[in-house]
């Protein structure tokens, strides 16, 4: 049986996925089964965030998992 790795990010500029990528090559080059899985948000959101824009963001998020 052959080892299996799972590897699941977020990025919001797609630059993480090159780190992700170079993370995973020594798994890769000894024949380990690497599946990478970038995660979507529901919502895009607006890039560069200004301070207020991230602001709100957080306290959305704070109020949505606060109050499930």
């Amino acid at each position: 049986m052959s080892k299996k790795v799972l590897l699941v990010y977020y990025s919001q500029t797609g630059q993480l996925g090159d780190i992700v990528k170079h993370f995973a090559s020594p798994f890769l080059e000894n024949g380990v089964d690497v599946e990478i899985k970038r995660v979507e948000t529901v919502e895009k959101f607006v890039f560069p965030w200004t301070g207020k824009r991230f602001l709100m963001l957080c306290l959305k998020v704070f109020w949505v998992f606060r109050h499930q």
